[in-house]
């Protein structure tokens, strides 16, 4: 979606701050003709300062915290709360930056506002409304 034509963003640069290694498929995707040219991969924390410095995040023009969609029921608050601290570093470490959230919990959602999040999308909500 951010390389393509049809959107106007093909100059872009991205930027993924992972607390994982890339996995196979992730690594075919960064290969591809325009993802190497334009998209860096950082194995990092998004509460490490030091990584946020890394990622550039003081000078990012968007910032987009994504979730693992297929979580599992038990883990939905815990992986919201990890995303609610992680946009509390990126607000703290640029606090003029369009923060976009992916939150599993509908209930996150107000804490995702208050924490500096300039929109949210709930997955949860998303399904709901497509059934």
């Amino acid at each position: 979606e951010f390389f393509s034509s049809q959107r106007g963003y093909t100059c872009c640069r991205v930027c993924i701050l992972g607390t994982a290694y890339p996995d196979k498929e992730m690594q075919l995707l960064l290969q591809g003709r325009l993802a190497s040219e334009r998209t860096q991969y950082l194995h990092g924390s998004p509460t490490n300062a030091q990584d946020l410095h890394r990622a550039q995040v003081h000078s990012a023009v968007a910032i987009f915290i994504m979730t693992d969609k297929a979580t599992p029921d038990e883990q939905v608050k815990h992986v919201d709360a990890l995303n609610i601290l992680t946009t509390i570093s990126m607000r703290q470490f640029n606090d003029t930056v369009p923060i976009y959230v992916q939150a599993l919990s509908s209930h996150a959602s107000s804490v995702f506002y208050d924490m500096g999040a300039t929109a949210v999308v709930c997955v949860n909500e998303l399904r709901m409304q497509l059934l």
